[in-house]
């Protein structure tokens, strides 16, 4: 299975996150393949989040 992952940062000192593009077919046939892919990214953004981020700052799913 194809996973896609991208991140992007801002060279904002006061942003506090860090934006994780995921793509994830969520309609369609293919959506039954790429859901649990989706939930797992979902779970581990939350589990990082709950840890205290990456560098301090909240990791969020776009």
């Amino acid at each position: 299975m194809r996973k896609n992952l991208f991140a992007t940062t801002s060279d904002s000192s006061s942003d506090d996150t860090i934006k994780i593009g995921v793509i994830f077919l969520k309609t369609g046939s293919a959506a039954v393949a790429t859901g649990p892919g989706f939930e797992t990214a979902r779970f581990a953004a939350d589990e990082i989040n709950r840890n205290g981020g990456v560098l301090g700052k909240t990791i969020v799913l776009s």
